[in-house]
Parts: C-alpha cells; sequence; structure tokens
C-alpha cells in the first residue's frame, strides 16, 4: 500500500510518537509510507530508514498552498491511504484527498473530543472515510455530533514495543536522580500543561509524602506551566521531594528507576505513556479517564480512581509502596496485560487490516 501520514507539530507528544511508531512501523513490514509534516523532530526521531519525508508548511488551518501540495502529492504518488492525524490537516487533508476517488482518509483522533467548529465538522462527518480511535469512549463522545456516522469509527489500541529491562539502568537513573536505597519514587511523564494535571500530581503528592516521608517524585517533561508546578511545589512544602527533570529522550530509563507510575491526566485518549509504564513492569495508578479502564483493570494489573480524587489516589499508591508483594504482582500483570493486547506489532496488524478494508470499499 501507498499511504500518506500527516502531522504538522513542531513539538514532540504521545500523538507525535504514535505517528512515527505507525508510520515506521508499516514501512518496514514493506508497505511505501511517506511523512508529510513541518518539523525536523519526525527525523530525528525516526528509527526506519525506509520512511520518507515530505516538507509541508501547514501555515494554517485553510492554507491554500498546503492543500493543493498534499493533493498534488496524493496524484503524482498513488497514495492509497491518508492518515491525518491533527486538527490542522483533518481540514486540510480531508478536503485535498476529495473527488479523488483512489485514495481513502482513515484520520486518527487520539484523544476524547468533541466535534468542534464548522472545518471539523465537515472533515468528520463529509471528508472522512474511516476515524481511527484508541478508546471506545471517544466514539461515545464523537456520537454526540448529530450528523456524524460512528461507524465509521475503527478501534485500534495504541500499541508500544516490549523493552529488555536491566538492573545497571534502573540503578543508574535512580543515582541520576539521588534516590537512596530507602525512597520509593514515582514519575509522571508528559507536557507541563492543565491537560496532564501535574498541579493535582503535586498536591497528591504534598499528602503522601506527609504519610510516607521516603517518597520522591520526578517529572519528566516541559510546557508552558513549569514555572507554575515549581512554584507550587514550594508552596506545598515539596521542592526538595520532587525532581523537575525537563525534555528527556532517554525515558525508558527514567521509568525504569521508578517504583510507581501516575497518570494524573484530565482527558486523555489511550496514554502511551502509561503503556510504556506497564511494558516497563510498572505498577500504575491512574485517573480513570478516556481509555483508562480499557486497560487498567482495577485491583489486578494497575489501580483506577475517578478523576481528580486526590484521596483514592494517595491511599491506592500508599498500599502499593508499603506492600511489596501486591506492587510485584501487579507489576507481573501489568507487563502481561502489555505483551498480549497493546503491542506494537499488534497495533499495525489492525492498520493493515483496516486500509485494506477501505481499499476495497467501492
Amino acid at each position: 500500500m501507498k499511504i500518506l501520514f500527516l502531522n504538522s507539530a513542531r513539538e514532540w507528544g504521545g500523538n507525535e510518537k504514535w505517528t512515527i511508531e505507525a508510520a515506521c512501523g508499516l514501512a518496514q513490514r514493506g508497505h511505501e509510507v511517506f511523512l508529510g509534516c513541518r518539523s525536523r523532530v519526525f527525523e530525528e526521531k525516526s528509527w526506519c530508514e525506509k520512511l520518507r519525508y515530505v516538507k509541508i508548511s501547514f501555515s494554517n488551518n485553510l492554507d491554500l498552498f498546503t492543500l493543493l501540495k498534499i493533493r498534488s502529492f496524493i496524484r503524482k504518488n498513488g497514495i492509497e491511504i491518508l492518515v491525518p492525524t491533527k486538527q490542522r490537516e483533518y481540514f486540510l487533508g480531508g478536503l485535498a484527498a476529495a473527488g479523488i476517488p483512489s485514495v481513502k482518509v482513515a484520520a486518527r483522533l487520539g484523544i476524547e473530543r468533541p466535534i468542534r467548529n464548522f472545518r471539523n465538522k465537515t472533515a468528520f462527518c463529509s471528508l472522512f472515510d474511516s476515524v481511527i480511535v484508541n478508546s471506545q469512549k471517544i466514539i461515545g463522545t464523537l456520537g454526540q455530533t448529530p450528523s456524524f456516522d460512528t461507524s465509521k469509527c475503527a478501534l485500534v489500541y495504541n500499541g508500544v514495543k516490549i523493552p529488555e529491562l536491566s538492573v545497571r539502568i534502573r540503578e543508574e537513573y535512580r543515582s541520576l536522580l539521588g534516590i537512596t536505597g530507602e525512597n520509593r519514587l514515582i514519575i509522571g511523564i508528559g507536557r507541563l500543561s492543565p491537560q496532564k494535571g501535574f498541579d493535582l500530581a503535586l498536591k497528591a503528592f504534598a499528602d503522601l509524602h506527609k504519610k510516607f516521608p521516603v517518597a520522591r517524585l520526578a517529572l519528566i517533561g516541559t510546557g508552558s506551566s513549569e514555572q507554575e508546578y515549581r512554584a507550587l511545589a514550594g508552596v506545598m512544602g515539596i521542592k526538595d521531594h520532587v525532581i523537575f527533570t525537563g525534555h528527556r529522550d532517554d525515558v525508558s530509563g527514567f521509568i525504569q528507576a521508578a517504583d510507581l507510575f501516575w497518570l494524573t491526566s484530565r482527558n486523555e485518549g489511550m496514554a502511551n505513556v502509561m503503556l510504556e509504564a506497564m511494558a516497563h513492569k510498572k505498577a500504575v495508578v491512574a485517573f480513570n479517564v478516556s481509555g483508562v479502564d480499557e486497560l487498567v483493570k482495577d485491583g489486578e494489573n494497575g489501580f483506577v480512581v475517578e478523576p481528580e480524587d486526590l484521596t483514592s489516589l494517595v491511599d491506592r499508591s500508599e498500599t502499593l509502596l508499603l506492600n511489596d508483594h501486591l506492587r510485584e504482582l501487579t507489576e507481573s500483570n501489568a507487563l502481561e496485560t502489555v505483551k498480549n493486547n497493546f503491542s506494537r506489532e499488534k497495533m499495525l496488524c489492525s492498520l493493515e487490516s483496516l486500509f485494506e478494508r477501505l481499499l476495497k470499499q467501492v
């Protein structure tokens, strides 16, 4: 198949990680895959030489030059599947493919978000042949738009690679963070922005630290709210026990160093970072947002608490940190869950099957 992914991002995030994993994976499986983007971040993160890049400006949501370039590229290269992955390219990509019978548009939506504004309603309801989602709850939210046909939705869960774990790497990164043998390390990963809820993580950690003084919290990432969160840690009296690492490309090492992973987001799809934590054999405690309960079975492979319920987040975390047997059992179950249901290979097979079905449609 000839596949063109579109992603207009300038910065790296979960959606961009999914885009590069899907594009590289399909290229390695023998498909001719292109990625239309405006940032070199994808080339810097790529692990596949077979993926080919196309520079596209994506200047604005109604960029006529970009629209014409995408349309010309589709025709010239015989693109069969077009995959827009962000709001900016939904309308531009869908309109560029309109009227070309040989191409099918399978947009990707990886966050629980209602369809807003005229452009997106036009794209989702009239220009897309399929919408790739990573949780059942996203389908329900999309269905709130009366003119949208939810039968277009294709549920394709995120998939991650199972890493090789190393005691040496764990100790190296614990030392880097200043974590001693008696400390228990909790981590959160993502943009330091309101959506990811790290203000809630800091408030919960302040309560947990009173009960469990050897606990430490590391926040891996950067973003617009970083200074606000640093100030909040100071106000709450925990600044000496919270580590802000900034942006890191060596996330795997930090996950291996951890004893517990927190997902405190206010909104998600199927959080890649949580999947990665479970693939690293880590116990997770997560707010029940979007697809969390489709991945985490409460009390089995992790713990799920209601959004912004800081008391339950602290209680479940304290239980796991104090009970080594429970934590180790939860970690093993988490790893098995990812191996059986959320591997990268399973995700790629699902995408291939979807694209093949679309191409058979008249």
